[in-house]
């Protein structure tokens, strides 16, 4: 559908060591799924990212984001997009249980940061996350999701606890993707009421002609804080997508639209077992002080008796999707005139073919990081060796990263390139020893003014 912004939302997805075996069960719903996306596109349009709202893996295992980026390419193939199109946040499911049975030290950081008042979780978590000892030991259970998620910069790392990324919408203001992480207290426990740690420190900051929309694993009744960082949401977020539950809600509170998204893969002994996913469109209707946000949401749903994904019109009145318009701020476009836009499809630039984000016209603090997207993900594809090769040859390896994880490895590397403006070298060494040509041009040259 011209002009909207499209999304295609996953959660719970629970790949096993054994998905993909002769044994498993789930091949069918999945290979059913990635066919049924294929004909939804067609209806709406090429999704401009496939979201995952936590629970890649089953077990945090290697070998479960192996086969889990396996099958993900696949759906990106559905719609002849890279696998970086693709937009993450961990889930319990994304934690090595296994690690944290094992260490005294994580099992009390848990309790005493369960046991505190929730006024003072981000204060502590900040003071953990300076300690350069705490920081590697409280994020070691998260080491398998960060290394699938690195290439796709969306990990979770100490100087990085949250992620964002922009988009523009039909009427040229912007839209503000976020990823937030309700694991970083998240063990045996988690089965009981409220243990959940959030933090008011991630709470999405406004941004005048700018609509933020979240994602986060564990809706609001799993947190230990949920009134001061609910109310903030509510308060500054149009869309918030949740996982977890396996059920499916889809609420209107004030004017924020909730999502809580079914499981693309559930446990087959769950009472309720429906494995469901999800579509979203966005657009802007009206100018003004009369702008609304047009959301969208098409939910699908497994049918055992035709064994496909079909529009769960129980939950759209009888139709095919369920329409939720939120009242927006006054803004207009710089140039006043808002038939100027030019839709979705025509506003996003490019880096030799690849979907970049733009630079809203409503934000112009809002810097584009697609490219760099790219360059992670170019990065995290070569060789270990190769990536040290290049990081001692700008001289952006240093001795204090000494056995650290590659993926906080990398981030280190790429702010010192942002702050030391080598960024368009580190793009050209990825190139050169990738030799594949496949992309023409720099993004991070400088054009000659």
């Amino acid at each position: 559908m011209a002009g909207q912004l499209v999304f295609l939302h996953l959660s719970d997805i629970h790949f096993h060591t054994w998905s993909g075996s002769a044994y498993d069960d789930n091949a069918l719903l999945r290979e059913t799924l990635l066919q049924d996306a294929g004909r939804v596109q067609e209806v709406l349009d090429v999704p401009a990212r496939i979201l995952i709202t936590g629970d890649i893996g089953f077990r945090a295992a290697a070998d479960e984001y192996v086969i889990a980026r396996r099958w993900l390419e696949e759906l990106c193939n559905k719609f002849s997009l890279p696998f970086t199109s693709v937009r993450c946040i961990p889930g319990n499911h994304d934690i090595d249980q296994g690690v944290i049975k094992k260490s005294k030290v994580l099992e009390d950081v848990h309790n005493k940061l369960r046991a505190i008042p929730p006024t003072k979780l981000s204060t502590e978590i900040r003071d953990y996350m300076e300690d350069p000892i705490a920081r590697q030991i409280i994020l070691t259970p998260l080491d398998e999701y960060n290394g699938f998620a690195a290439p796709l910069q969306c990990q979770v790392v100490p100087d990085s606890p949250t992620w964002y990324e922009d988009f523009i919408l039909n009427d040229t203001s912007g839209l503000r993707l976020w990823g937030l992480n309700s694991t970083i207290v998240s063990d045996h426990l988690d089965n009981d009421y409220k243990t959940v740690v959030i933090g008011e420190y991630q709470l999405p900051t406004p941004k005048h002609g700018v609509v933020n929309i979240v994602m986060c694993h564990h809706p609001p009744d799993w947190w230990r804080d949920p009134d001061s960082v609910a109310d903030g949401l509510e308060a500054h977020c149009r869309v918030q997508l949740f996982g977890h539950k396996h059920t499916q809600k889809l609420k209107k509170i004030d004017n924020t639209l909730v999502l809580t998204a079914g499981a693309v893969q559930p446990d087959k002994t769950e009472r309720n077992w429906e494995p469901r996913y999800n579509w979203l469109a966005l657009s802007v209707s009206g100018i003004g002080t009369n702008r609304k946000l047009c959301v969208q949401v098409f939910p699908r749903i497994w049918e055992p008796s035709t064994s496909a994904f079909v529009p769960d019109s129980n939950r759209c009145n009888g139709k095919d999707h369920r329409t939720e318009l939120l009242v927006l701020e006054d803004w207009k476009p710089v140039d006043g005139d808002p038939e100027s836009a030019k839709g979705i499809s025509g506003d996003f630039a490019s880096v030799d073919g690849q979907p970049a984000t733009p630079e809203p016209a409503a934000a112009k603090e809002i810097n584009p990081m697609e490219p760099a997207r790219i360059l992670t993900y170019r990065f995290f594809d070569l060789p270990h060796v190769t990536r040290i090769d290049i990081a001692c040859e700008l001289e952006l390896y240093m001795d204090e990263d000494e056995g650290l994880q590659d993926f906080e490895l990398f981030d280190r590397i790429l702010r010192r390139a942002i702050e030391r403006d080598l960024l368009a070298r580190l793009w050209e060494e990825v190139e050169i020893r990738h030799g594949d040509g496949k992309y023409k041009s720099n993004p991070f040259e400088k054009k000659p003014s």
